[in-house]
């Protein structure tokens, strides 16, 4: 006992290969919504805290939290903070536009 049964139309494959091509090569690709503006909350007291949390952008492991910290600030401005992360001065970025 067969578990597929034959094919009831037999297809030409080069003619299916090229209506394949037509087809394909009429797809176009959707718009993104980029011109849209997404609304970032930020909290009133960001600016004078002395320790923040940084979130985590990758893919996390199971039970692992979204955050990294507490690291402490050295340097704040309205787009970017300067913290302290082993010893060492990063930058990190607040995404704001």
């Amino acid at each position: 006992m067969s578990f597929f049964y034959p094919p009831t139309i037999t297809i030409d494959p080069q003619n299916f290969v090229t209506k394949l091509q037509q087809h394909m090569a009429e797809l176009k690709p959707l718009k993104s919504p980029s011109n849209r503006k997404q609304n970032i909350f930020v909290h009133k007291d960001l600016k004078s805290c002395l320790h923040v949390f940084v979130r985590i952008d990758r893919v996390k492991k199971a039970l692992e939290p979204p955050y990294e910290g507490p690291y402490a600030v050295i340097n704040n401005c309205d787009k970017y903070f300067t913290i302290l992360i082993k010893n060492k001065k990063k930058l990190i970025s607040l995404w704001i536009d």
